[in-house]
């Protein structure tokens, strides 16, 4: 990483999730005699302060490249979809078949609702 380097951090802000485009706007470097630990600050749109990088992994993911952010979260969609259509389709399964009978709070506990943070963060 270099200063001056864009990332992207994919976020919750105002209740929505977003992808910010970052900004590495300063490195601290802090030698000893046994090993070399560098420190970085970025800058976020819209802040007046800086960020530690430490801080910025506690608020989402960040990706280096648009093109890597795009790909890991097409995959986890994908793959909510997919949980999404597993359970359409066993639920069907169970209760559509000829020989079973409809039960509506069993049909409404098996739906529960995928939720947008389990889709995309886990």
């Amino acid at each position: 990483m270099n200063v001056g380097d864009v990332l992207y951090l994919y976020t919750e802000l105002n209740k929505r999730k977003v992808l910010l485009p970052i900004r590495i706007c300063e490195r601290t470097v802090r030698q000893s005699i046994s090993e070399t630990v560098e420190f970085y600050s970025v800058e976020i749109p819209g802040e007046e302060s800086k960020v530690s990088m430490e801080d910025l992994h506690k608020l989402g993911t960040v990706y280096d490249t648009l093109e890597h952010a795009h790909a890991e979260l097409m995959s986890k969609a994908e793959e909510s979809i997919n949980k999404m259509i597993q359970t359409a389709q066993g639920v069907c399964d169970k209760y559509y078949s000829p020989s079973t009978s409809l039960d509506s709070s069993e049909i409404q506990n098996e739906m529960k609702p995928v939720e947008e943070n389990e889709s995309l963060d886990s």
